[in-house]
């Protein structure tokens, strides 16, 4: 996939559908109304010689065929654990609470499960127990490896009223767009 092009500019866009409201008292009501997801932004340049590669990306994936993406610096993690985490018991799709073995993974961390690609974010860490948004969306197994860190996301082209750039330039540069494919 784009063997031949620079990546730049590259963009991870954290999108949490949720719902705001003020009521007459002055309280802020905030509802989450769907599940997180993450979409990315990246600029490709390369070499007119290697026009047939970004071709052949469109081709691939402009009728919505998933591709995976490293998540760059945004996927590696810099914090204090250093060995494997893996999941102490079986959860089923919806569960936010994960029991899992010993570990020093920080809130704020992004993970994902080795059944699956979806991106989750830790937001509570007790050592032995995660809680992780959004919920699950698919089932993990006793014994499920945790992935924390090099993480690559599985992604949707979107599309901008269905067009995709061919430009004609020496120099190649185009700026292309995905949303995560949750189900992924």
């Amino acid at each position: 996939m784009l063997n031949n092009a620079t990546i730049s500019d590259f963009v991870l866009s954290d999108n949490v559908p949720l719902f705001q409201q003020k009521t007459w008292t002055g309280e802020q009501i905030t509802r989450v109304v769907g599940t997180e997801y993450f979409s990315i932004s990246f600029k490709v340049t390369m070499n007119k010689q290697y026009r047939a590669e970004l071709s052949n990306f469109y081709a691939q994936y402009a009728q919505g065929k998933p591709f995976d993406m490293s998540l760059g610096w945004w996927g590696k993690y810099t914090g204090n654990q250093t060995a494997n985490v893996q999941a102490t018991a079986a959860r089923a799709a919806g569960a936010t609470s994960i029991a899992v073995n010993s570990n020093r993974l920080e809130v704020g961390s992004l993970i994902q499960f080795n059944g699956h690609k979806k991106l989750y974010r830790i937001i509570a860490n007790s050592g032995t127990t995660m809680t992780i948004f959004p919920g699950l969306i698919k089932n993990i197994q006793l014994g499920e490896v945790i992935k924390y860190d090099n993480l690559s996301g599985s992604f949707v082209l979107t599309t901008q009223n269905s067009q995709f750039s061919f430009p004609s330039n020496n120099l190649i540069g185009v700026t292309i767009q995905a949303t995560e494919n949750i189900r992924g």
